[in-house]
Parts: structure tokens; sequence; C-alpha cells
């Protein structure tokens, strides 16, 4: 996953992995499962799903969504050859963890694309995908542990 580029089609100022994206999808769903209190089975669960859902694209390589959108016969057939991809998990998990999870990926392209946008499609790309993102997880959107301009960085 860490030779399999993202953001193929959209101009960036530096290059995103599926594993990037994979653990960064992993560490919101976390945040998620934290603080909506899941329960250990659910929680381990929505981890592993986060972990190998888009690991099939490194035989399919990274399709923009747009295009499976506009195109059914190319997205049947890249559901085609995730479903025969028998060395990675197909991890099933209920809706209401698929929503999550859904949540962090939306989440961390918009992170990502906020801080390596290069052009204004990009930044729209994100600003779009930032609307797809539900009200209830807006909160990991939030931008955290950012300095103040006034706080002392000591030696660093």
């Amino acid at each position: 996953m860490m030779h399999t580029k993202r953001w193929g089609i959209i101009n960036t100022n530096r290059t995103q992995t599926v594993a990037e994206h994979t653990a960064g999808v992993a560490i919101l769903a976390d945040q998620i499962a934290i603080t909506r209190g899941l329960s250990e089975s659910d929680h381990l669960a929505l981890l592993r799903h986060c972990l190998y859902h888009d690991a099939f694209e490194v035989v399919t390589g990274d399709f923009p969504g747009s295009i499976k959108r506009n195109n059914p016969a190319l997205k049947a057939a890249l559901d085609s050859a995730e479903r025969s991809c028998t060395d990675i998990p197909q991890v099933q998990i209920e809706h209401d963890l698929k929503r999550i999870a859904k949540a962090a990926d939306l989440a961390e392209s918009v992170i990502y694309l906020q801080d390596a946008a290069a052009g204004s499609r990009a930044l729209a790309v994100a600003e779009a995908l930032r609307k797809l993102v539900s009200d209830e997880y807006a909160f990991i959107l939030k931008e955290t542990n950012k300095l103040s301009d006034d706080e002392d960085l000591g030696n660093y």
C-alpha cells in the first residue's frame, strides 16, 4: 500500500499513498470510537475495517470516485476485482460502524487536501468532501493541537 499513489487527477504539492491514507483513516476512526464510547469489539472491528478498506487498490490502483460514479461498468468491474482479492480480508461491519468509517475516510481526505492542495480544483474537492461528512462527525475536522502565536516553542 505504501507504493500505491492516491489523487492522480488532483494537483497536490506532495504525493499521498494508500498506506498514509489508511493510517489517517484509522486514527480518525479511533478518535470517533473513543468519543462515542464504542464497545471494545465494535472499536476493534471498526479499526480492522479501516485498515483494510482500500487495500484492494494495490491491485486496481486508485480510481477517483467521480470516475467510478460516472461509469457503472467500471465500478462493477472494480467491485468484482475487489471481491476476487482473496488475500485481502473482506471485513464486514454493521451500518453504524460503516458510517463512522466513511466519515473518517472523507475527513482524512479533506485534511490531506487542505494540507497538500495545489490549485483551486483541489481546494474545491476538499470543500465538497467536507460537506459530505455528516454533522455528527464534523468535530474530527476541527483543527486541534495548533500552537497559539504566543506559545513558547523552547528549543524547537
